[in-house]
């Protein structure tokens, strides 16, 4: 998952790659600790073009399939991540330092973020391809939007049939105010 720039043509580079979720090493992790299941590779499409300063825009196009527990009935289902990206590389000098205390105070803009660096000919493409995997996982993944979830007493699935529970009004917590008197 690597580019070389001086293998660019002027109009560009399109590229797509294909690789198990475990090949990355934060992603791998997820795996490990039981949070996602990647049912298909990780893919990814991809263009690009240098600029001028040998600064190369890359976008494209990342997607996998991940099964997943829903967050309100707690069934396994299956989610297509689906995550378009544009970022910018600079070459770097190699002599760069560390920021001074007075360099930590500026502002992050939002080109900053979408702005990476690389040292000679090689753009490696592995951390910003997991990267865009992370930040398109859900952070409350439903199996659908009118998913119902659990009885709150008995914790039947209230998607595959309805509870003969009566429903709770309140937290039972404040429940020894209902005998107050104002």
């Amino acid at each position: 998952m690597k580019i070389s720039v001086s293998h660019i043509p002027p109009d560009g580079l399109v590229q797509e790659y294909s690789a198990k979720a475990e090949l990355f090493p934060i992603l791998d992790d997820l795996i490990i600790q039981g949070d996602y299941v990647f049912s298909s590779p990780v893919q990814a499409h991809l263009t690009a073009m240098v600029l001028a300063n040998e600064v190369v825009d890359v976008n494209g196009q990342i997607t996998t399939t991940l099964r997943m527990d829903c967050g309100r009935c707690l069934e396994p289902f299956e989610h297509t991540l689906i995550r378009k990206f544009k970022m910018g590389f600079v070459k770097s000098s190699g002599t760069d330092t560390a920021p001074d205390e007075d360099e930590l105070d500026i502002e992050i803009r939002e080109e900053d973020i979408a702005t990476e660096y690389y040292l000679g000919d090689v753009i490696d493409l592995k951390n910003m391809i997991q990267e865009q995997v992370v930040m398109g996982l859900p952070q409350h993944p439903l199996c659908s939007d009118n998913c119902k979830g659990l009885c709150q007493s008995c914790g039947n699935n209230l998607n595959l049939s309805p509870c003969s529970c009566s429903p709770t009004i309140g937290h039972p917590a404040f429940a020894v105010l209902k005998g107050l008197k104002t």
